[in-house]
């Protein structure tokens, strides 16, 4: 076992095995047999791990490190793992399996929540901080996950609970705009999704969380009775003389007037 200083400790019954972590790149995690009748396995992570947790009926290990990566593993292949989830901006500082819909659930140290689909390796779920002010300044301190309820708690300067709740998803409709879209374009140098609509709305959007990153209204100079559409484009490359990227929307509406912004 590594003599580097554990950060958790768990057995798992099907494994007939314990399992530890540390922020040691070598013995970034440890799988030892309790018979000894197995080789004892490490795995090697850039940075060290922060967390993990492992599901009997998956027989998966999902850990959380200093890199702000969510690595999913088979328990037996030490060499790399199954696959990276990312999307986090800090470190990952508890994770969950669950089970029944097989997803995780991470908890990130600038306590942000995010929930991953394991076969698609998509997010499919994001808590913000700024979205729940009862979060508070700390980060988060623990956490448990309960599979009956499908509920989250967890702890920073005070307890919260997040709860599943089944929606109607005949009577659920997600939108985008408030209006008719009428353009939309991917920015590959930003990673940007954005949309325009027919009430000249233009919305930017961050593709790895799906979060509105930006949304401004075009004004024109002539009033008309119906709806103004519009045909946006982005234009990217770099500044000229400079390696700053450069990121401009190109908008014309039904006045055949040219915006820049």
């Amino acid at each position: 076992m590594s003599l580097s200083l554990c950060h958790q400790v768990i057995f798992s019954e099907h494994l007939n095995s314990v399992l530890s972590i540390s922020r040691m790149s070598g013995t970034a995690m440890f799988i030892g047999d309790l018979e000894q009748k197995l080789t004892n396995s490490y795995f090697h992570v850039s940075r060290g791990l922060n967390t993990l947790d492992y599901s009997n009926k998956l027989n998966l290990i999902v850990t959380g490190g200093q890199d702000a990566l969510v690595r999913v593993w088979n328990p037996y292949v030490t060499k790399k793992p199954i696959s990276i989830l990312r999307g986090h901006q800090s470190p990952v500082t508890q994770v969950h399996l669950n089970d029944c819909r097989e997803q995780v659930i991470s908890l990130a140290e600038n306590r942000d929540i995010r929930v991953h689909d394991i076969n698609s390796h998509v997010c499919v779920q994001t808590f913000f901080r700024k979205a729940i002010p009862d979060f508070g300044f700390r980060s988060f301190g623990a956490s448990i996950f309960n599979e009956y309820r499908q509920s989250l708690l967890f702890a920073t300067a005070r307890l919260m609970l997040l709860e599943h709740r089944d929606e109607d998803l005949r009577n659920l409709q997600v939108i985008s705009h408030t209006k008719p879209v009428t353009a939309a374009i991917y920015n590959p140098l930003f990673k940007q999704v954005v949309s325009a609509a027919a009430d000249s709305t233009v919305t930017v959007w961050t593709m790895a969380s799906g979060h509105k990153a930006m949304q401004f209204r075009v004004q024109t100079m002539t009033r008309m009775s119906e709806p103004d559409y519009i045909e946006v484009s982005v234009l990217g490359g770099r500044e000229r003389g400079t390696d700053k990227p450069r990121r401009q929307v190109v908008i014309s509406d039904a006045h055949t007037s040219v915006d820049q912004t």
